[in-house]
């Protein structure tokens, strides 16, 4: 479903232009895929008509799948066009790093909608992303996994301090080592860190770039190879 997911972004890519001047966009285009597809099952060297019918439905969960995508980055990133440069960055991330284009697009609006609103700059945001991304890839982290820590990363977006319980019971779980190296990010020991945790002067802010980049500095040594590894 991933392939079809990607098949469908660019198809859309190439042709919402004239068809959002046809007749409203990408509504017209399931359409015409749908009916293009039931045409060209007539043709000789096709497989039977029930694999093209399975073949069309496929298509049309998939432009279901897109569809959902693009509402949820529109809801988490509403300025005029950033959404599809948004969308644009994680397709490119996905394909570069193994990634499922699905997970990755959801765990990416629902921290972008948090980081966003706690001030954190879209550019933070993407390399926040990048860099964690980078470490789970590197660390082979199970895709549930990845999505716990992007789960903890939007809860201290959300509440703009970080805690205590995000940091050891959700993150350290999944990012081994997690509390040293935010320690280290902040320049901190790790008592100092865990008392201005303690006292909410850690702000969301301030913390995730800088524990974003420490993470990938000390976490995402193998990720070239393993990431070559999830592309074969």
């Amino acid at each position: 479903m991933a392939n079809n997911l990607e098949v469908l972004l660019k198809l859309r890519d190439g042709f919402s232009k004239p068809l959002n001047k046809a007749s409203g966009g990408f509504n017209r285009f399931k359409k015409n895929v749908t009916s293009g597809w039931k045409s060209i099952a007539t043709l000789p060297n096709l497989v039977a008509g029930a694999a093209i019918t399975g073949l069309v439905a496929q298509l049309g969960t998939a432009a279901m799948e897109v569809e959902a995508i693009e509402a949820k980055m529109k809801a988490a990133v509403p300025t005029f066009g950033a959404s599809q440069r948004e969308l644009a960055f994680i397709k490119q991330e996905s394909q570069r790093m193994g990634l499922n284009l699905k997970a990755a697009a959801g765990e990416y609006a629902n921290f972008a909608a948090a980081s966003t609103r706690s001030n954190i700059s879209l550019k933070d945001t993407r390399e926040i992303f990048k860099n964690i991304s980078e470490a789970a890839v590197s660390l082979k982290l199970p895709a549930h996994r990845l999505t716990l820590v992007f789960n903890a990363l939007s809860q201290i977006s959300s509440k703009g301090v970080l805690s205590l319980e995000e940091l050891r019971r959700q993150l350290a779980d999944s990012l081994p080592g997690a509390v040293q190296i935010g320690a280290r990010a902040m320049g901190m020991t790790q008592a100092a860190f865990q008392k201005a945790i303690s006292s909410g002067e850690i702000m969301a802010r301030d913390f995730l770039p800088k524990f974003g980049k420490q993470i990938r500095e000390e976490l995402g040594g193998g990720f070239d190879d393993a990431s070559r590894q999830m592309q074969a």
